[in-house]
Order: C-alpha cells, then structure tokens, then sequence
C-alpha cells in the first residue's frame, strides 16, 4: 500500500492533471508501481515528503500503465525522477537517485 502523501497516477490523463495544475514544486517518480518500488522509492519519497510537506508535491507515475511516460519525460530508462516547477521541467535524473542526490535537486528550486 503506498502512502497517501504520495499521488499514484495511473492513466495518461491523471499524469498531465497532475503537472498541469502547477502551483510550485512537482517530483515525479516514474516507475512501475510494483514491489521493488514498495521497498525502495515510495519510503524514500515519503521521507521527502515529510521533509518538504507543504513545499513539494511528490507523485509516481505508474510506468506500466503510462508505457510512454519515460520517454515523453526524455528518461532513457525507470526508475527516473522529473522535477516541475509551475508545470515546467527544471530538472531530470535517471535511475534509483540516492535521497541526496533528489534533495540537492529539490533545494536548487526551493
């Protein structure tokens, strides 16, 4: 079960809601919603999300029920990390970013 702190966007739709509504800091997780994300990214962005509650809003974009998500973000593979701000990428990184790697990213745009 993952937390509610994080959104799960499960369709296309949901996922460009989600970056559409703005409103400052966005990370996207994109990754298959599936065990290994269970036991590695969803703690990691809770952590996060506690850290940055009411700075960052944090979400996954299910890469097996958005095929496309990766390359539309220019993710060459997933696990991989989007950062919005107001709707606009400013930052990208590919692979399983260890948190600090995700907090320099955050603090940049903070």
């Amino acid at each position: 079960m993952f937390p509610l702190t994080i959104t799960v966007l499960t369709s296309e739709a949901s996922l460009q809601e989600e970056v559409a509504r703005g409103g400052g800091l966005l990370l996207l997780a994109v990754a298959p919603a599936d065990e290994n994300v269970e036991r590695r990214i969803m703690p990691l962005l809770e952590l996060l999300s506690d850290e940055y509650r009411g700075k960052v809003r944090f979400a996954l974009a299910d890469s097996r029920l958005i095929p496309a998500a990766a390359a539309s973000f220019g993710l060459a593979t997933v696990p991989g990390f989007v950062l919005y701000r107001d709707g606009e990428v400013v930052e990208r990184s590919v692979g399983a970013a260890p948190r600090q790697i995700l907090k320099v990213m955050i603090n940049k745009h903070v």
